[in-house]
């Protein structure tokens, strides 16, 4: 799930700070994720899926960036059962990429 030549790259290959953008990712993931699910609003919607994938980029999580590109540019609803859809493939991409992360900070 994640590229860890990127990583590497934008980390300068210095491991505690990979390390510490890895755990800075998996807290902001966790938290964009908990607002998508629970916002009322289409700004904030895109505003929480776009700063996922900025943050995705950034430790070279390519799933989990798509697919928040995919989210902001989806219409946004106020129903939870559409929202729900929308979000599941992103969801099951951060789970994954958050065990990923946890097997790399072990």
């Amino acid at each position: 799930m994640i590229e860890l030549d990127v990583l590497d790259r934008n980390t300068f290959g210095d491991r505690q700070l990979r390390d510490e953008v890895l755990g800075l990712f998996r807290q902001q993931s966790l938290e964009l994720m908990a607002r998508l699910e629970a916002t009322t609003s289409a700004t904030d919607w895109k505003i929480s899926a776009h700063k996922l994938k900025g943050s995705a980029l950034g430790i070279g999580a390519q799933t989990v960036a798509q697919l928040a590109a995919q989210v902001e540019q989806a219409f946004f609803s106020d129903n939870l059962s559409s929202r729900d859809a929308a979000l599941a493939p992103l969801r099951r991409a951060v789970e994954a990429t958050n065990r990923e992360i946890s097997g790399l900070l072990a």
